[in-house]
């Protein structure tokens, strides 16, 4: 009898540590999901869509937002333009798409040495770099800042030129800040931290976003 219950309570213990790590396997994988699929995406080449940039780019779960498995990430918080545009140069050697979207030049404006020729000089080179390649470049506006209104001026007219850019260079460009005004304001629910969005700013954003792709059918 005492052999048949220790027998028992082994094989009850055996199925309760299974239990717990399967559970904490799946935890693992659930919580490391967007890496895993970054990182798959990069190293087999199945990226469809690319999004380049800084924090904002780099802080969004696209794949989540954009209902999809082959969103590639090409994004460093704090980084510049050039910055950027080195990242996305690099990961086109090994990565190929059918679309990119493109939002730079934001913490150029605190940079000692900016200039908005510099910031047309290191996007233009990208959406040239990702037409070569039959990618299509997309460039999205500039988002004004909150905590340096001041700033606010300049934006609108780098905006101005990105535009200008873009048609100059046939290709779309996506005013996302229409899309997060409030009676000609930034509405401060879209914001977490009077600069970076707030998951309610991230939905506005990929709204403008999935609109496009709806034409596109980039799949």
């Amino acid at each position: 009898m005492i052999n048949k219950s220790w027998k028992r309570k082994l094989f009850y213990f055996s199925v309760l540590l299974n239990i717990i790590l399967i559970l904490i396997i799946v935890f693992y994988l659930f919580s490391r999901k967007e890496s895993l699929i970054q990182r798959y995406l990069f190293n087999f080449n199945r990226a469809r869509i690319i999004m380049a940039g800084d924090s904002h780019i780099a802080n969004g779960d696209w794949n989540k937002l954009l209902a999809r498995s082959d969103v590639l990430k090409v994004a460093m918080g704090g980084h510049t333009s050039g910055q950027v545009r080195f990242l996305l140069e690099n990961a086109l050697e090994k990565v190929n798409a059918k679309i990119c979207f493109i939002q730079a030049g934001g913490n150029d404006l605190r940079s000692d040495c900016y200039s908005r020729d510099m910031v047309i000089g290191n996007i233009e080179p990208m959406v040239l770099v990702l037409k070569a390649r039959n990618i299509q470049p997309v460039v999205q506006s500039l988002f004004y800042r909150y905590d340096l209104p001041e700033l606010n001026q300049e934006i609108d007219t780098l905006n101005m030129l990105l535009r200008e850019m873009t048609e100059r260079n046939q290709i779309k460009y996506l005013d996302i800040n229409h899309q997060l005004k409030e009676a000609g304001h930034f509405a401060e629910i879209y914001y977490s931290d009077l600069l970076h969005l707030s998951n309610r700013g991230y939905k506005a954003w990929s709204d403008v976003i999935n609109e496009f792709l709806a034409d596109q059918d980039p799949k």
